[in-house]
This record gives structure tokens, C-alpha cells and sequence, in this order.
């Protein structure tokens, strides 16, 4: 307890369990402690409590010097040997707190950090190694929900609460293959092979136009599969869009990132052109307002491939339930998010060699059963 970290108004050790009486007397009930080299920070309430060792400013504050007292065992001004609400973070709810070694973490109710403190190594995310008195927000995360952190000696760790859909990473390995393709992109000469029931289901406007294309262009071939000439755009920013389609993320160099912004305007995509935008803000670094916050609206990835898959469109392979009823489905999506039916499609199966096949499902599985498994998948 030799800098007060115990919060007994006393720098004196404690061998056994004591009741903080700050507390107890005012009745305080603590939702949450955190423990640093030698300071401690409690949580209570939406408001942060602090005390213990506080020479780099581990107890916040709203100046740049504050007088924190001897700490010494009766002393007028032992303030940081007791208990005391932190100052800087009045105006915030606080919902989580984190301690390293000699710095804070705190996350507020809307998703915003703050850290203060040691920032040796970096350790505060403020781009600096200087320490911070005044808690201060991270504008790395401006704009982006932080839902919980941790922290260590020198280094510390936020979980970020994504705007993107986790799963689809499941059909990256669909991206420019020719595994069950039905639709080829020629940009500039280069082909990307894609799944209509991808393309379709996540960008209506290049539906739209690949429609009108089989319909007065002849560009079906005799197998079926469609052939689109694409040459208003290089082949790296469009392979970039249908692996934003395919992923619900950015994937390309970030000099071309500009670039697919300008293609998802002209493709009718909001949410990529917000991500692009919000790329090249953070590319491009300095402070950024409150103000000139860039918001990601939420991904609708998973409703958009609920709602055209519902349809059956572009179907290749169909369940037959005990009842009768079918089940129209797509091998890209089926071997892609479980690997019964990759192994089952890539095997010598009479269903993996057809182009459209049947599969009866087992008697023993009930039918809302399955569908509800395949709605999952």
C-alpha cells in the first residue's frame, strides 16, 4: 500500500482483506475494479473512482498540473490514497474501465475510448509516447463502436464492435474461381468468374444491367454461362467490388481505394462508398472532429443474401422433404459454409456430377428442421 493503491487513506501495507470505507460510507456499490502497477480505478455507476500512485496522471484531471497531495497517512491533502471520482470524464457514461501498468482505458455507453496516463511504447493510441493527464479520446476509433479493452504493461488491446458481416469471409474462395461460375466479367480482356446469385443478391443496379445484357446482347453461351464486357473501369478496382460483394470488405491497394469509391457511386452501393471514403480519411491521417466523422451504416449483407436465395433463382440443386416439398438451393453457398456437402459435392456422388440434381432428404430429419438448417447456412 506504500502509494495508497489500497484506498485505506493510509501509504501503510494491509496483510489482510480490508472494506474500502470511502465507499462503504457512502454507501457506494462498486460495478467494477481495475488494478495498474500502483494506482487502482473503480467503475461505479456510469463515473470512474481512482487513487493510488498518480505521477503520470493516472488520476485524470481537467488541467495540465494538478496537486494530488503527499499522501501521507493524515495528511490535509491525501487525496490519492482515498478514493475520489476521476476529473475528465464528468460530461461521459462510463460503461467498462481497463488499467495497465501505469495508464487507463475507459469506454463510454456510445462506444467511445479515452485513455490517460503513461504513454510509453504508444500504449495510449494517441500517436505520441507522452503521457496524458487529461483523458482523451482515441480518434483511431472515431466513428466505430468499442465494446470492450484491455490493457498490459505497455500495450493495450480494444474490441471493436464490427459494422461488417464476420460469415461472409466463408465465400472469399468463391472470388475469381470458376468453381460452379455461371457469370464472367471480361474488364479490359482479364476475366473474373463469378455466382450470379452472389453478384445479384448484393448489388441490384449491376443485376439490372447483366439482365439487359442477355437480353438484347445475346452474351449467353452454349453452356449457359454469361459473358459480360466490362471497359469502363481497370481490372484491379472491379476485382475490388466483387470482393466487396463476396466479403462485405475491403480488399485492394489502397491507391486504387479512391477509385472503387467512384465505381460504387455509379453502381448504386452507398455503404462501399462510405467505407471507401472513411478508408482514405484514415489513409490520409490528422485529427479528426466530430464533425467530420464518416459513419458506416450497419452491413446488410446477410439480409440481402437471405432475401434472394428465398427466391430460388439460378438454383442448381434441390432438397425433396418427406412432405414433398422442395427446397431450392445453390452448390456455391452450400460448400462454402459446411463442409458435409463439399465433401459430398466433391466426391463421386451422382449428385456432384449433374447440373441440376435432386437429393432427397433423410426421412428422419423433420422438414422445418432442415429448412431451418438451411437457412442458417
Amino acid at each position: 500500500g506504500v502509494f495508497g493503491q489500497l484506498g485505506h487513506g493510509t501509504s501503510k501495507d494491509s496483510l489482510f482483506p480490508r472494506l474500502i470505507l470511502e465507499f462503504v460510507d457512502k454507501g457506494i456499490v462498486v460495478d467494477k475494479i481495475g488494478c495498474g502497477a500502483h494506482h487502482s480505478v473503480a467503475l461505479v455507476g456510469g463515473r470512474v473512482f481512482s487513487w493510488g500512485h498518480g505521477e503520470y496522471g493516472q488520476h485524470g484531471g481537467t488541467e495540465n498540473h494538478v496537486d494530488w497531495g503527499t499522501g501521507d497517512a493524515g495528511g490535509k491533502n491525501n487525496h490519492f490514497s482515498t478514493p475520489r471520482e476521476l476529473k475528465g470524464l464528468e460530461e461521459h457514461k462510463i460503461v467498462d474501465i481497463a488499467c495497465g501498468h501505469l495508464h487507463n482505458v475507459a469506454i463510454t455507453d456510445t462506444g467511445a475510448c479515452y485513455t490517460w496516463g503513461w504513454g510509453s511504447s504508444g500504449c495510449l493510441g494517441h500517436g505520441n509516447t507522452r503521457f496524458q493527464l487529461i483523458p482523451k479520446r482515441v480518434t483511431k476509433f472515431v466513428g466505430e463502436k468499442i465494446i470492450g479493452a484491455a490493457c498490459s504493461w505497455k500495450h493495450t488491446l480494444f474490441l471493436q464492435r464490427s459494422s461488417e458481416s464476420s460469415f461472409a469471409f466463408d465465400y472469399e474462395s468463391l472470388v475469381n474461381t470458376t468453381e460452379y461460375s455461371d457469370i464472367v466479367f471480361n474488364v479490359r480482356g482479364r476475366p473474373i468468374f463469378a455466382h450470379k446469385v452472389i453478384v445479384y443478391a448484393r448489388c441490384p443496379h449491376l443485376r439490372s444491367i447483366i439482365r439487359l445484357a442477355e437480353r438484347f446482347c445475346g452474351v449467353l453461351d452454349e453452356n449457359g454461362q454469361t459473358n459480360v464486357e466490362i471497359d469502363d473501369v481497370t481490372f484491379p478496382v472491379f476485382l475490388g467490388l466483387i470482393q466487396y460483394l463476396y466479403t462485405d470488405h475491403l480488399k485492394l491497394p489502397p491507391h486504387q481505394i479512391v477509385h472503387l469509391g467512384d465505381l460504387s457511386v455509379r453502381y448504386r452501393l452507398p455503404r462501399l462508398h462510405l467505407m471507401c471514403r472513411k478508408a482514405c480519411q484514415a489513409m490520409k491521417g490528422g485529427r479528426i472532429t466530430e464533425r467530420e466523422i464518416i459513419q458506416v451504416p450497419p452491413s446488410t449483407f446477410s439480409e440481402d443474401m437471405r432475401d434472394y436465395l428465398d427466391r430460388g433463382e439460378y438454383s442448381d440443386i434441390q432438397f425433396r422433404n418427406t412432405n414433398g416439398s422442395m427446397i431450392p438451393s445453390h452448390r456455391a453457398i452450400l460448400t462454402r459454409r459446411c463442409e458435409f456437402f463439399r465433401s459430398m459435392f466433391a466426391s463421386g456422388f451422382r449428385e456432384s456430377g449433374e447440373m441440376h440434381s435432386i437429393i432427397n432428404v433423410d426421412e428422419y430429419i423433420e422438414p422445418e428442421v432442415f429448412s431451418t438448417f438451411l437457412d442458417f447456412l
